[in-house]
């Protein structure tokens, strides 16, 4: 499993600026397939070359900001959690991107920091995921 972690990400819903990850995981599982035979002692796997993105992370966000109220709110008003994610890593060095379908799968409770709010999300990506690090 690679996983890419990084303090200083800012985040997009749906192509609008949220806010900033103080910290993040985007774990890329390609999990194995048991093709053990009945009757055999010692099992045996395949590539299944099907991949499982998910993201997580706090989020620094602007309480007064509307899409970053639209990301936070959707879980609680039960409308649509489907859209688009985009992270991008700022790095010395180089800039590193992610990006696609994804659905809100779960939230934390917010913590006032200063004029700021911090909050917990998971995320699914749904599809391919962009991008490189």
């Amino acid at each position: 499993m690679a996983i890419a972690t990084g303090a200083d990400a800012w985040v997009y819903w749906n192509g609008q600026h949220v806010g900033s990850f103080v910290s993040a995981e985007q774990p890329t599982e390609n999990p194995a397939l048991e093709t053990t035979p009945l009757g055999v002692s010692d099992r045996t796997y395949i590539s299944s070359r099907l991949r499982n993105n998910t993201f997580s992370g706090t989020l620094y966000y602007d309480p007064d900001d509307s899409a970053a109220k639209s990301l936070i709110n959707a879980i609680d008003q039960n409308v649509s959690q489907n859209g688009t994610l985009k992270v991008e890593w700022i790095k010395n060095t180089s800039n590193g991107t992610r990006e696609g379908s994804a659905i809100i799968t779960s939230r934390g409770a917010s913590v006032s920091v200063g004029d700021l709010l911090r909050i917990n999300l998971s995320i699914q990506f749904t599809g391919a995921v962009s991008g490189s690090f």
